[in-house]
Protein backbone atom coordinates (compact mmCIF):
# COMPACT_ATOMS: atom_id res chain seq x y z
CA UNK A 1 0.00 0.00 0.00
CA UNK A 2 1.24 3.46 -0.90
CA UNK A 3 0.26 6.20 1.53
CA UNK A 4 0.26 9.70 0.06
CA UNK A 5 -0.23 12.60 2.46
CA UNK A 6 -1.30 15.23 -0.06
CA UNK A 7 1.68 17.38 0.94
CA UNK A 8 3.11 19.41 -1.88
CA UNK A 9 2.14 19.96 -5.47
CA UNK A 10 2.95 18.82 -9.01
CA UNK A 11 6.12 18.67 -11.10
CA UNK A 12 8.32 21.69 -10.52
CA UNK A 13 7.06 22.48 -7.02
CA UNK A 14 9.40 22.56 -4.04
CA UNK A 15 7.51 19.92 -2.02
CA UNK A 16 6.42 16.66 -3.63
CA UNK A 17 4.64 13.55 -2.42
CA UNK A 18 3.99 11.09 -5.24
CA UNK A 19 5.29 7.87 -6.76
CA UNK A 20 7.55 8.19 -9.79
CA UNK A 21 7.25 5.31 -12.25
CA UNK A 22 9.78 4.64 -15.04
CA UNK A 23 9.65 7.13 -17.92
CA UNK A 24 8.03 6.20 -21.24
CA UNK A 25 5.82 3.65 -19.52
CA UNK A 26 2.99 3.82 -22.10
CA UNK A 27 4.86 5.39 -25.02
CA UNK A 28 4.13 2.63 -27.55
CA UNK A 29 0.61 1.71 -26.38
CA UNK A 30 -2.13 2.16 -28.99
CA UNK A 31 -4.69 1.07 -26.40
CA UNK A 32 -4.48 1.05 -22.61
CA UNK A 33 -6.20 0.14 -19.36
CA UNK A 34 -5.22 1.65 -16.01
CA UNK A 35 -6.87 0.14 -12.90
CA UNK A 36 -6.30 1.72 -9.49
CA UNK A 37 -7.73 0.71 -6.12
CA UNK A 38 -7.52 3.85 -4.01
CA UNK A 39 -8.96 5.53 -0.96
CA UNK A 40 -9.33 9.29 -1.17
CA UNK A 41 -8.96 10.82 2.31
CA UNK A 42 -10.04 14.36 1.49
CA UNK A 43 -11.87 16.10 -1.33
CA UNK A 44 -9.10 18.01 -3.08
CA UNK A 45 -9.84 19.51 -6.49
CA UNK A 46 -7.45 18.49 -9.29
CA UNK A 47 -5.52 15.89 -7.28
CA UNK A 48 -4.36 13.10 -9.59
CA UNK A 49 -4.64 9.36 -9.33
CA UNK A 50 -2.15 9.19 -12.20
CA UNK A 51 -0.54 11.62 -14.61
CA UNK A 52 1.79 10.36 -17.35
CA UNK A 53 3.47 13.05 -19.44
CA UNK A 54 6.19 15.62 -19.90
CA UNK A 55 4.71 18.94 -18.85
CA UNK A 56 1.39 20.83 -18.87
CA UNK A 57 1.22 20.44 -22.67
CA UNK A 58 1.71 16.65 -23.16
CA UNK A 59 -0.03 14.27 -20.72
CA UNK A 60 -2.71 11.72 -19.87
CA UNK A 61 -4.24 11.95 -16.38
CA UNK A 62 -7.03 10.70 -14.10
CA UNK A 63 -8.60 12.72 -11.29
CA UNK A 64 -11.45 11.70 -8.98
CA UNK A 65 -11.93 15.41 -8.18
CA UNK A 66 -11.56 17.43 -11.38
CA UNK A 67 -13.10 20.91 -11.02
CA UNK A 68 -16.63 20.66 -9.66
CA UNK A 69 -16.95 17.02 -8.51
CA UNK A 70 -16.10 15.45 -11.85
CA UNK A 71 -14.32 12.11 -12.16
CA UNK A 72 -12.21 12.65 -15.30
CA UNK A 73 -9.53 11.23 -17.51
CA UNK A 74 -8.03 13.59 -20.06
CA UNK A 75 -5.24 13.54 -22.61
CA UNK A 76 -3.63 16.24 -24.71
CA UNK A 77 -0.68 17.15 -26.88
CA UNK A 78 -1.59 20.85 -26.85
CA UNK A 79 -2.31 21.88 -23.24
CA UNK A 80 -5.35 21.83 -20.98
CA UNK A 81 -7.63 23.76 -23.31
CA UNK A 82 -7.22 21.07 -25.96
CA UNK A 83 -7.85 17.99 -23.79
CA UNK A 84 -9.91 15.10 -25.03
CA UNK A 85 -11.84 13.85 -21.99
CA UNK A 86 -14.17 11.26 -20.57
CA UNK A 87 -16.12 12.57 -17.57
CA UNK A 88 -18.55 11.46 -14.89
CA UNK A 89 -20.18 14.09 -12.66
CA UNK A 90 -20.54 12.71 -9.14
CA UNK A 91 -20.58 13.65 -5.52
CA UNK A 92 -17.23 13.46 -3.77
CA UNK A 93 -16.34 9.99 -2.56
CA UNK A 94 -13.63 11.26 -0.22
CA UNK A 95 -13.71 9.40 3.08
CA UNK A 96 -16.03 6.67 1.75
CA UNK A 97 -13.46 3.87 1.62
CA UNK A 98 -11.60 2.14 -1.15
CA UNK A 99 -12.82 2.33 -4.75
CA UNK A 100 -11.73 0.82 -8.05
CA UNK A 101 -10.99 3.55 -10.64
CA UNK A 102 -10.49 2.36 -14.23
CA UNK A 103 -9.73 4.04 -17.54
CA UNK A 104 -9.70 2.10 -20.80
CA UNK A 105 -8.96 3.44 -24.26
CA UNK A 106 -9.21 1.39 -27.45
CA UNK A 107 -7.04 3.14 -30.01
CA UNK A 108 -8.54 1.56 -33.13
CA UNK A 109 -12.05 2.79 -32.28
CA UNK A 110 -10.95 5.85 -30.26
CA UNK A 111 -13.42 4.80 -27.55
CA UNK A 112 -12.60 5.54 -23.92
CA UNK A 113 -14.44 4.42 -20.78
CA UNK A 114 -14.38 5.36 -17.13
CA UNK A 115 -15.39 2.72 -14.62
CA UNK A 116 -16.07 3.16 -10.92
CA UNK A 117 -16.22 0.00 -8.83
CA UNK A 118 -16.69 -2.19 -11.91
CA UNK A 119 -19.49 -0.13 -13.49
CA UNK A 120 -19.19 1.98 -16.66
CA UNK A 121 -19.88 5.58 -15.63
CA UNK A 122 -18.49 7.51 -18.60
CA UNK A 123 -17.80 6.99 -22.29
CA UNK A 124 -16.29 9.05 -25.09
CA UNK A 125 -16.53 7.52 -28.58
CA UNK A 126 -14.17 10.13 -30.01
CA UNK A 127 -11.23 10.11 -27.57
CA UNK A 128 -8.57 11.76 -29.72
CA UNK A 129 -5.30 10.77 -27.97
CA UNK A 130 -3.72 7.38 -27.40
CA UNK A 131 -0.59 7.01 -25.26
CA UNK A 132 1.50 6.67 -28.44
CA UNK A 133 0.04 10.03 -29.58
CA UNK A 134 1.36 11.60 -26.36
CA UNK A 135 4.79 10.13 -27.13
CA UNK A 136 7.79 9.84 -24.82
CA UNK A 137 7.03 10.76 -21.21
CA UNK A 138 9.55 11.93 -18.63
CA UNK A 139 7.18 12.08 -15.62
CA UNK A 140 4.95 9.04 -15.11
CA UNK A 141 3.38 9.72 -11.71
CA UNK A 142 0.95 8.16 -9.25
CA UNK A 143 -0.58 10.87 -7.08
CA UNK A 144 1.24 13.76 -8.80
CA UNK A 145 0.50 16.18 -11.63
CA UNK A 146 2.29 17.74 -14.61
CA UNK A 147 0.93 21.09 -13.33
CA UNK A 148 3.08 22.57 -10.53
CA UNK A 149 0.07 24.21 -8.84
CA UNK A 150 -2.04 21.04 -8.63
CA UNK A 151 -2.18 19.33 -5.23
CA UNK A 152 -0.78 15.88 -4.62
CA UNK A 153 -3.17 12.99 -3.93
CA UNK A 154 -4.26 12.61 -0.31
CA UNK A 155 -5.01 8.96 0.32
CA UNK A 156 -3.84 5.42 -0.26
CA UNK A 157 -3.37 3.23 -3.30
CA UNK A 158 -3.52 -0.50 -2.70
CA UNK A 159 -3.01 -1.74 -6.22
CA UNK A 160 -2.25 -0.34 -9.67
CA UNK A 161 -2.52 -2.38 -12.86
CA UNK A 162 -1.55 -1.11 -16.31
CA UNK A 163 -2.34 -3.11 -19.44
CA UNK A 164 -1.22 -2.68 -23.04
CA UNK A 165 -4.77 -2.94 -24.40
CA UNK A 166 -8.33 -2.14 -23.40
CA UNK A 167 -9.84 -4.68 -21.01
CA UNK A 168 -13.48 -5.55 -21.62
CA UNK A 169 -16.19 -4.47 -19.16
CA UNK A 170 -16.74 -8.04 -17.95
CA UNK A 171 -13.09 -8.38 -16.85
CA UNK A 172 -13.19 -5.00 -15.11
CA UNK A 173 -16.38 -6.01 -13.28
CA UNK A 174 -14.70 -9.26 -12.18
CA UNK A 175 -11.64 -7.34 -10.99
CA UNK A 176 -13.85 -5.09 -8.84
CA UNK A 177 -15.12 -7.98 -6.70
Amino acid sequence: QVVLSGAGNGVGSAVTNWVVLPPNLLTNYGAVTVEIWATENAQVTWERLFDFGNNPTFYTFMSAEAGGNIYRTGATTNGGGAETQVNFPMQSIAGSGEHQFVFTMAGASRTAYLFLDGVIVGVNTNFLRTPEDIGATAFDLLGGSQYAADPSFNGTMNEVRIYNGALDPFQIALDSI
